[in-house]
C-alpha cells in the first residue's frame, strides 16, 4: 500500500468517526416525539386530588400550572378552597424520557416519571422517593370528582 493511499484511508476512517460522534451528540439532544406528545399533554393546571396518596394539608392548597414555554408555576392558596392566593412559585421544567425535571429556586431538584395520562388524570411516579400518585387537570382546589 502507498503511503498516499494508507494516508487517504485514515482520513477517511476519521471522518466517518467524526460523523458519528456528530450524528449520536445530535441524536441525543433531539426530542423524541413521545416526549413532545407529553410535553403538549401536561399543558395546563393540575391538582393532586383528595384519593391521591400524595394528597395532605399542604398540598390540597396548590395548584401547579405547566406552560407552554416551559415554566410551571405553583400556586399556594391559604385554605383548601382556594380562595385567596397566598403565594406563587414559577420555576423551569422539561421533559425527557418520560421524566418531568424541575429545578425550583433554591437549587432543588425534583423529576418525576409520566407513567399514564388518560383522560383529565396523570399519574406520576417521584424518583425521590418512588411514590406513585395520580393528578387531575383542573382550576380551583377543593372542586373535585370522585375518582
Amino acid at each position: 500500500m502507498t503511503i498516499r493511499r494508507a494516508w487517504f484511508l485514515d482520513l477517511l476512517l476519521g471522518v466517518m468517526v467524526l460523523a458519528g460522534i456528530a450524528y449520536f451528540f445530535s441524536a441525543e439532544d433531539k426530542p423524541n416525539e413521545e416526549d413532545e406528545r407529553l410535553r403538549r399533554q401536561i399543558i395546563g393546571r393540575w391538582l393532586v386530588p383528595p384519593h391521591s396518596p400524595d394528597y395532605d394539608d399542604e398540598r390540597k392548597r396548590m395548584v401547579e400550572e405547566f406552560s407552554p414555554d416551559g415554566q410551571v408555576t405553583l400556586y399556594v392558596y391559604t385554605d383548601a378552597t382556594c380562595s385567596q392566593l397566598e403565594g406563587q412559585l414559577s420555576f423551569p421544567y422539561s421533559v425527557k424520557n418520560r421524566i418531568i425535571s424541575s429545578v425550583l429556586p433554591n437549587g432543588e431538584g425534583i423529576e418525576n416519571e409520566i407513567l399514564d395520562i388518560t383522560g383529565d388524570t396523570m399519574t406520576l411516579r417521584s424518583l425521590d422517593d418512588d411514590t406513585t400518585y395520580p393528578i387531575v387537570r383542573g382550576h380551583i382546589c377543593g372542586r373535585f370528582q370522585a375518582p
